[in-house]
């Protein structure tokens, strides 16, 4: 095969992986709820006697998607973040196309400061946690008052990250 046509065979077969890729990664299943992962691990929390199921976003590549695109999220559904060790937390809503209640805990997990009603989209407004935080919970706007979620309650999980 000459020089030029085996380029153009690359070319072509390094895009198609390309599109395969991107359609991959940005679908979305029939009720709209996009996993980070196929394989996120999701543990309950419990809060207030209520049950949450929190996809567990422990890697720099989860952290950093969060749920970016979702369009939908179930409503005792939410992403529990994990982190190393405390610290101040700060975050945003790029392309997060839903509002959320932002819950910050320490590594006792004890709540220590609570952003609600977030404004979805937007990278202007951030989120910072008020004292140093290992765990961050993100649930639907709403959500925080709902199950009535308050500085210095203490949430149940399993550490198992």
């Amino acid at each position: 095969m000459n020089s030029p046509r085996k380029a153009i065979m690359i070319a072509v077969v390094i895009i198609a992986t390309g599109f395969l890729a991107f359609i991959s990664f940005n679908r979305t299943s029939q009720n709209g709820f996009t996993p980070i992962s196929q394989a996120i691990s999701k543990i309950p929390v419990n809060i207030n006697g209520i049950e949450i199921e929190a996809e567990v976003a422990s890697t720099d590549a989860e952290r950093a998607t969060g749920l970016m695109n979702r369009e939908f999220l179930p409503r005792y559904s939410g992403m529990l973040f994990v982190y190393g060790s405390e610290a101040q937390r700060t975050f945003w809503m790029k392309n997060t196309l839903i509002p959320l209640d932002i819950i910050f805990l320490n590594s006792n997990k004890e709540v220590v400061s609570i952003s609600s009603n977030t404004v979805p989209n937007q990278t202007d407004k951030l989120y910072y946690s008020k004292f140093p935080a290992q765990f961050i919970l993100e649930l639907n706007a709403g959500m925080a008052e709902e199950l009535e979620i308050n500085t210095g309650n203490v949430l149940e999980f399993a550490n198992t990250f």
